[in-house]
């Protein structure tokens, strides 16, 4: 397979395929380093990048890959412990080139929370929300008893995508996100809600 895409990247060389995109593939080792090496990605993906950032880490690289576009510029924030911490994905389209993330607070705010040993998430204090993030979320999980475990701000790909194919974790994908307009986080107005469904 990786022999027939390299002949496809020299046969592009005469006609542009699309199939001669090389993206940096690294893993995070424990001093939050991303080793790894370049490789000759699959047609139609993308270089992919993910992301964390919190107040005691600061920025961190949590991988880099071929991927499909459809992972592109997926960001989710939320806080615990008194820390805010922000999870994202980004991408570029250019052979060799690697993601920048997207960091900076863009003026909107929503309502978090992290469920405490009591199950109440309230969501009684604003968050700054980050780059793309232009929602605010509640999240369900899995057989919970009707109050959101989670709160934050998110961006609209994950609110309207099947969550086992977003960057949220795996532990959480089956469970459900209510998203909602900023403005509208405590009257009920532009509701749009996801969770375990099939893709």
């Amino acid at each position: 397979m990786e022999k027939a895409i390299l002949l496809a990247c020299v046969l592009a060389v005469l006609i542009p395929t699309g199939l001669c995109l090389s993206c940096y593939e690294c893993t995070v080792n424990k001093q939050y380093k991303c080793v790894g090496a370049f490789k000759v990605c699959a047609k139609n993906e993308v270089c992919l990048s993910f992301f964390a950032k919190t107040e005691k880490t600061g920025l961190i690289v949590g991988g880099r890959m071929c991927g499909p576009a459809k992972s592109c510029d997926q960001s989710y924030s939320l806080s615990a412990n008194g820390q805010k911490m922000t999870f994202f994905s980004s991408c570029c389209k250019t052979n060799k080139c690697q993601p920048s993330p997207k960091v900076k607070d863009n003026g909107i705010k929503c309502p978090f929370c992290i469920a405490d040993d009591s199950g109440s998430c309230n969501g009684d204090q604003t968050l700054q929300c980050t780059g793309p993030e232009d929602k605010c979320f509640s999240f369900y999980s899995s057989g919970s008893s009707g109050q959101p475990t989670a709160r934050g701000c998110v961006t609209s790909n994950i609110c309207s995508s099947n969550l086992k194919n977003t960057i949220v974790p795996p532990s959480y994908q089956n469970g459900k996100i209510v998203c909602k307009d900023p403005e509208s986080d405590q009257t009920g107005d532009g509701d749009q809600s996801n969770g375990d469904n099939s893709s």
